[in-house]
């Protein structure tokens, strides 16, 4: 699907709709907050406060819900009291998203507002993110997904509309390993040690993971860190709030603008190829295979192979178990489309 397309598709999905917005104020949801005050019959923002954000987050989402004159509502929530949530296990995130659009769902109710919406685009489905499961039992819509836009679709349409965004959005647990308790202390820390990185390199987007006694930078612009004073007062300030050892990621925060696909065996006389991709994370079969049934046809399950076989239009589609996708004997200017929609009815686990 092209470009104009989808933003097509998308801005005739909240036309004239009463929408209720998860907004955070980052890239995804600003361009469904500048699409929606301009044609949303009517559409507030609810921005969760759940204690464990970076300091700003709140300010700057006021700031960027006031920027499109729409009516938003903080809702509050101290995570921290969760004791399950504070053991980080693996369902960390889909305890988060439950709360969320639980509180948002009902707010939503309550103010007569027909649709909850959230920013989840295509992209997001090649990431590791298991609350994304929540928006299912929640009927969640994700207007960016239903209309195939991709990370770098978002970022092309923000700036063709000179939209601006807060960059700093993700919950401060997730810099903890998985596991390792959450504590009001940790997160403090935590939060003051990326404040301390922001205020002297002054970059746009600062995490300090915490790994054993280590506190490790990542950063969309490590320059700055590379100077010997600079870095000799980030230890000190590091040291004197309990962190012993200080590591730098080398690898620069970039915005994910991977495309979904990649692609091999071109064949020049009829111009198929074969598009492949490997997911981070596992596939759950049975969930699977009830929507793409709802889809597709003759889809079958090898289940000593952990493998989904089916065909439409010619094209021959396996989904493994283990995460793994390929799309075969597909054209090469339908690949995407292809891609986009076999995601959408793809089911992880936890």
């Amino acid at each position: 699907m092209e470009y104009g397309e989808k933003v097509k598709k998308l801005e005739e999905s909240l036309k004239d709709k009463k929408v209720a917005l998860c907004f955070s104020g980052g890239s995804d949801s600003s361009l469904l907050a500048y699409v929606g005050a301009n044609l949303c019959k009517e559409i507030i923002l609810f921005t969760f406060d759940n204690g464990l954000f970076p300091k700003d987050f709140i300010r700057k989402s006021k700031e960027q819900a006031d920027k499109f004159n729409l009516k938003q509502i903080i809702v509050k929530d101290k995570f921290i009291k969760d004791e399950e949530f504070c053991k980080n296990n693996e369902k960390r995130c889909l305890i988060c998203r439950n709360k969320i659009y639980s509180s948002i769902k009902k707010l939503a109710e309550e103010n007569n507002l027909d649709y909850v919406i959230d920013g989840n685009n295509i992209s997001d489905f090649l990431e590791d993110r298991p609350g994304i499961i929540a928006k299912y039992e929640y009927n969640i819509e994700s207007p960016l997904i239903d209309a195939g836009f991709e990370t770098r679709d978002v970022h092309r349409f923000l700036k063709e509309h000179n939209i601006k965004y807060n960059k700093s959005t993700t919950c401060l647990a997730t810099r903890i390993e998985t596991n390792k308790p959450i504590t009001r202390n940790l997160i403090n820390r935590i939060n003051t040690a990326e404040k301390i990185v922001e205020n002297i390199t002054k970059n746009d987007i600062v995490k300090v993971r915490k790994l054993n006694s280590y506190a490790i930078i990542e950063t969309d612009n490590i320059e700055p860190l590379l100077n010997v004073e600079t870095l000799q007062l980030i230890e000190d300030e590091f040291k004197a709030i309990g962190f012993k050892k200080i590591g730098i990621n080398i690898t620069e925060i970039k915005d994910n603008d991977e495309k979904l696909y990649t692609y091999r065996g071109c064949q020049a006389k009829n111009n198929k190829v074969m598009f492949t991709k490997n997911l981070p994370y596992e596939i759950d079969i049975e969930e699977t295979i009830n929507h793409l049934s709802k889809e597709f046809s003759d889809v079958e399950y090898f289940n000593d192979r952990g493998l989904i076989l089916f065909s439409n239009e010619d094209v021959d589609i396996s989904i493994s178990k283990n995460g793994k996708i390929i799309i075969d004997n597909v054209d090469i200017d339908k690949g995407e489309d292809f891609a986009i929609k076999i995601l959408k009815l793809i089911r992880r686990t936890v």
